[in-house]
């Protein structure tokens, strides 16, 4: 075995990371336990990390990754990236520098058949 591998108590251990096999089940057990976690109460992507200081496993990262996206409460609390939105203004009438009534009175009696 490399010597990045151990095996203590039946437990097999990757650069001292105890191994995780690909089991979705287990995974997300993992996910689930280390996310919801008091100590951990919705850290998001540190979930990740929290997680990967101690288990190792092919993808693992991934399941992490699922399972907090599907987390209700991550999603509605997470922070907004864009400027507010400012008032709603008018379009100002690029076509006629009249008033836009006049404008459109003047188009339909213009277009009044007669």
């Amino acid at each position: 075995m490399p010597d990045e591998w151990k095996e203590k108590d039946v437990l097999l251990y990757y650069k001292n990371r105890l191994y995780i096999p690909e089991d979705e089940a287990l995974q997300t057990e993992i996910a689930q336990g280390c996310h919801d976690a008091l100590v951990a109460a919705q850290f998001g992507q540190k979930t990740i990390e929290i997680v990967m200081r101690d288990f190792y496993g092919r993808g693992l990262a991934e399941c992490i990754c699922d399972y907090v996206r599907s987390c209700a409460e991550c999603q509605h609390s997470k922070s907004t990236w864009h400027a507010k939105y400012g008032l709603l203004q008018p379009f100002g009438s690029t076509l006629c520098p009249l008033d836009p009534h006049i404008a459109s009175l003047h188009y339909l009696v213009t277009r009044i058949p007669g």
